[in-house]
This record gives structure tokens, C-alpha cells and sequence, in this order.
């Protein structure tokens, strides 16, 4: 049954006998309407003051909630009860952005597994950031409920509203099949399990934003996508925090200091969207980050300005990362800033990026120190993207470059050790070290190239005088027609051995003294 035009209803509206209710649904004059979705189809609420107060209960199918939004005022289109999931999903859809209630202070209550959902009929091209709110009320927690974001449009919980975990919960935060953009969460309030020790579990590849001064207590665990705190030291809670590999914490608060243990795994992600998010509460006191083994930091901020300040690779990775896909190209980590490996380490993207939105080709340029502590590292460029070197370096362990450039700048060194370029069939260029300087390189380092099948290693000597070298190694490894050149410059000087593996050949361009052997 279809209800259009300014229709005043008192009852119950249940089972499949209404498909959708455009005008407005009000109490009765003895009676407190309450909608009920029973059945397994689809049926939408279109009015944006609807006033019953009987609640809005959802056990099965799609309730749309459409229309209405495109109104001035305040938003009810499901009334001013309580919202009650048992199952089913509630779908948000409007036809254009902006910032959209309820925000009467109403529960919504999970009480079985069910989803909320957002759409719009409009294509966002905004990655990262919310081109339209839905604002809801409190939020009851006792079963899972996935929340799918869709078109820019991403659901916030304010901060005068509760969260309430009665049992251990679990959000699931996704996007709608191709969309480009970031599914988002927020919960700008308090979440508490009022002393019963529940634990708040996060799945999907979306975002979960946290703001309040939360006091559950059971512990959070982040399975999938990233957890960003950003304005409370006890957003993750009171209890331990495990991130696994291949989820991700996101900083947006300076001096991050959490209340309870933060156990981030292996290969999990750390993300930095505040200068100061692990470095101190100013940018010239001294301070020390020491990352987990193995975990990656996305650095999604300029830190230039900053002084005293020490970053610590356990094994894990330092990388650049962008907000969305007109950011700027690079990420620069000023002079004031120092690296040390305290185990083997990497540079460059990992390519796990969890809810980056769009493509993540940005640039790091480190113009710090990088060293190492206890015994000789090794430092290994990953990635397709371009990680540039401006500091003097004094590592010793040799540095492999697997994928992407890795460029040197011309007051930049590369540290000690042995050097390995390989060509790298997954990336779609071919591996390459730039060297910018005469001294980018120590003299007693041994430089080895290695082609692919299809992807050659390169070294750039982009600078009119020569490098020296004590090895110089072509490994082929079966290509017919590897080019091994000096695409500028003078070339390599003082080789002792030149050693020609496969069928990989030194390639030089005319005019061009690229080899002079001892």
C-alpha cells in the first residue's frame, strides 16, 4: 500500500501490506503509532516530520529512508521513538549532500545482527572526506551491526550521544560495491559497557573515528580497515587495543598517550595525521617514537619544523601517505628528524593501505639522518613510489632496491654497504637508483643490478661527474635485451671486477666514459 499526500495515520504499518509512506505519519489522538518492518522485501519513510513516538522497529528486509532530507529543519523521518534492528537493514538515501538528523536524541538499539546503510543518487568526487552527515542519536549495542557507506555520505554518532556496548560488539564498516571513497564512522561520544568489561570489536575495510573519553573497559580489537583517534588520549578505552596485521591505528591527536597497552602485530599500520602524533607535545622538546616490530608508519603529514625528534624501525616500514587523490604529490620529514633501524627495515610503500580511498603514488623525501643501532641494518626501498634521501647517512648494512626510484639528493648519501637493484616484475616500472652526486655513494660499496623477465634494475647517474664503485655486477638472469645504462653523466669509475652475468649488457650512450677498469 502506498500512502501519498499529507496523510495523518494512527496503527501499526507491518508485514509487506506498505511499500512506502510519503506523507506524514503521526500519533493518533489516543494512540502511539509504532512501525514495524516484518517482512522480507523493501518499503520507505519519505517525510521529514514525521511525529509518532511509538519507535521504529526493523526485523527483516530494507527500510529506505528517502526524500525527506532535502528539507530544511529538522529531520524525523522515523519519527521521535526509539529505532529497534533485529535484523534487516535501515537504508539513508537523499538526493543531495549536506549535513542531514535525526539528532533528537533518540537509541537506535541492535539487538541482532542487522546493517544501516547510506546512499545517494549523486556521484561525490571527494576521497577522505564526508560530503554529507547522517547524524544519529544514541546507540545500543548488543549484536553485530555492519554500517555500509556509500556516494561520500558517512554516518557520525555526536558527541552529546552514548554508546553502550550491553554485550561484546562487534561494527563492521564497509563501502557499497565500486565506490571509490572512504566508509566512515563516527562516534563522538562516550562508549561504556556500564562496568560490565565488553569489548568492542572492528571489521571491514572502512574507518572508525573515535573522539570521546570512552571508558569501556574489555579491550578493542581492530581485525580489519583503521581505528583513528582524534581528540581523546582514552578514545580506544580502558582496556588493551590489538591491532591486527594488516589493520591500521590512525593518529589525529597530538602526543598521543594512551590509558591502556596498545599491541599492534606484525605487519600491522600506524598513521600519522597529526605532526605531533607520537613526537611530543611541541615541535622542539626532544622526543623519541619507537614503532612495534614489524609495523609500517604511514606518515599522512608534512613533519617539517620539528627538532629533537628520533623515529625507531623494528623491521617494519616508513612511507608516505595521502588523504585523497588530488593531495599533494609529497611528504617531507624535515631535518629535524632522525631514523634509526634498530633491525632490518624498509622504505617506500608497503602497499597495504587500508581505507586510502584512491591510488597512493605519493613521494617521501626524508631530509634527516638515518642510522642504526647494535649492529649493521640493512634498509630495503619497497614500493612503486619514489622515496628521495637528503640527509647524510651512516647505516652500514647495504640497502636493496626492489621497486620503484630510490634517489639520492645532491647533499644526500646512502649509507655503507653493499647496493642490489632489482628489476621487479609485479611493478609497472623498472627499479631505479637516481644518484644526483659523486658522493652519493661510498667508494668501497659493491653495486649489483639484476633484471627480471620483464623489469630491469637502473641505476640514473643524473649528474656530470663520475661515482666510484669497488664491484660493479650485471645479472641478466636470461633477458636477451637488458639495458643496463647510465642515463646521464660520466658512469662508474674505479671497478676492480666487472662481472657480466646471463645475457644482461652494459649499455653506454655516446660520448659517454661509462667503465674504467683498474
Amino acid at each position: 500500500m502506498t500512502l501519498s499526500g499529507p496523510n495523518s495515520c494512527s496503527g501499526r504499518f507491518a508485514n509487506a501490506e506498505c511499500t512506502a509512506i510519503v506523507g506524514l505519519i503521526s500519533d493518533g489522538e489516543n494512540a502511539t503509532v509504532a512501525v514495524e518492518k516484518d517482512d522480507v522485501g523493501s518499503w520507505a519513510v519519505g517525510h521529514s516530520q514525521n511525529s509518532y513516538g511509538g519507535g521504529t522497529t526493523v526485523r527483516s528486509g530494507t527500510l529506505n529512508v528517502v526524500n525527506g532530507m532535502n528539507e530544511s529543519g529538522p529531520f524525523f523521518p522515523l519519527g521521535t521513538g526509539d529505532i529497534t534492528l533485529y535484523g534487516g537493514t535501515v537504508a539513508f538515501r537523499s538526493s543531495k549532500s549536506g549535513t542531514f538528523g535525526p539528532d533528537n536524541g533518540y537509541t537506535l538499539n541492535v539487538n541482532a545482527p542487522a546493517r544501516i546503510s547510506s546512499g545517494n543518487s549523486q556521484t561525490f568526487t571527494g576521497i577522505g572526506l564526508a560530503n554529507g552527515i547522517f547524524r544519529l542519536g544514541h546507540l545500543n549495542l548488543s549484536a553485530p551491526l555492519t554500517v555500509t557507506c556509500q556516494d561520500g555520505l558517512v554516518f557520525a554518532f555526536n558527541a552529546d550521544k552514548t554508546t553502550t556496548l550491553s554485550a561484546n560488539a562487534e561494527l563492521d564498516i564497509s563501502k557499497g560495491i565500486g565506490y571509490q571513497g572512504e566508509a566512515e564512522v563516527l562516534i563522538g561520544g562516550t562508549i561504556t559497557d556500564n562496568g560490565h568489561a565488553h569489548s568492542l570489536t572492528k571489521k571491514g575495510e572502512g574507518i572508525l573515528r573515535l573522539a570521546g573519553n570512552n571508558i569501556f573497559s574489555g579491550g578493542m580489537t581492530v581485525m580489519t580497515g583503521v581505528v583513528d583517534v582524534t581528540s581523546s588520549d582514552s578514545a580506544l578505552g580502558q582496556g588493551t587495543t590489538i591491532i591486527e596485521a594488516g589493520a591500521g591505528l590512525s593518529i589525529s591527536k597530538a602526543n598521543f598517550q594512551p590509558p591502556a597497552p596498545v599491541v599492534q602485530m606484525p605487519n600491522s599500520i600506524e598513521r600519522w595525521r597529526s605532526a605531533l602524533a607520537r613526537l611530543g607535545d611541541s615541535n622542539s622538546a626532544t622526543a623519541s617514537c619507537s614503532l612495534a616490530e614489524g609495523v609500517h608508519l604511514q606518515v599522512g603529514t608534512d613533519l617539517n619544523n620539528l627538532l629533537n625528534k628520533t623515529i625507531v624501525l623494528n623491521g617494519g616500514s616508513i612511507e608516505s601517505w595521502r588523504l585523497k587523490s588530488d593531495d599533494n604529490t609529497n611528504r617531507h620529514l624535515g631535518a629535524g628528524i632522525s631514523i634509526v633501524l634498530n633491525a632490518d627495515s624498509f622504505i617506500g610503500q608497503t602497499g597495504n593501505l587500508p581505507a586510502a580511498g584512491a591510488s597512493n603514488l605519493k613521494n617521501l623525501m626524508i631530509y634527516g639522518s638515518i642510522s642504526e643501532t647494535g649492529r649493521s641494518r640493512r634498509l630495503t626501498k619497497i614500493g612503486q613510489d619514489t622515496v628521495e634521501l637528503h640527509g647524510v647517512n651512516s647505516w652500514t648494512g647495504g640497502t636493496d632496491i626492489r621497486c620503484g626510484r630510490l634517489r639520492i639528493g645532491p647533499a644526500g648519501t646512502l649509507g655503507f654497504g653493499n647496493i642490489v637493484v632489482s628489476g621487479n616484475n609485479s611493478s609497472n616500472t623498472d627499479t631505479v637508483l637516481e644518484i644526483t652526486s659523486s658522493n652519493s655513494i661510498d667508494a668501497n660499496s659493491e653495486l649489483h643490478l639484476i633484471s627480471a623477465d620483464s623489469k630491469l634494475g637502473i641505476v640514473d647517474l643524473n649528474f656530470d661527474d663520475i661515482v666510484r664503485v669497488a664491484r660493479f655486477t650485471v645479472d641478466g638472469r636470461g633477458r636477451a635485451a637488458g639495458v643496463w645504462a647510465a642515463q646521464a653523466g660520466d658512469g662508474v669509475d674505479h671497478v676492480d671486477e666487472l662481472v657480466l652475468q646471463g645475457t644482461g649488457r652494459l649499455e653506454v650512450l655516446p660520448s659517454v666514459t661509462l667503465l674504467k677498469i683498474n
